[in-house]
């Protein structure tokens, strides 16, 4: 997960702020998915990044990404895990 994340966040422009937080799988969805909601600021514009969501090129997910940075959304991407 590190490895990639450093990958990904080389290309992001310096002058975002990007963090990685991982959470610890837990047994219960429902108190995993009470933990993950309880960490994303309700400000945040909330992109899960999941099998069978809607599909984007990198070309349109770079042009959608460019968009959210200039109307200035604090974003927050969901990668799940194993399960």
């Amino acid at each position: 997960v590190n490895a990639a994340y450093q990958d990904y966040v080389k290309r992001f422009p310096k002058n975002n702020s990007i963090h990685c937080i991982e959470i610890p799988f837990l047994d219960n969805p429902e108190k995993e998915a009470d933990r993950i909601l309880s960490l994303i600021p309700k400000s945040h514009q909330v992109i899960a990044l999941v099998i069978g969501g809607k599909m984007f090129s990198s070309e349109q997910l770079a042009l959608q990404l460019q968009q959210w940075l200039i109307e200035s959304t604090p974003l927050t991407f969901l990668i799940g895990g194993p399960n």
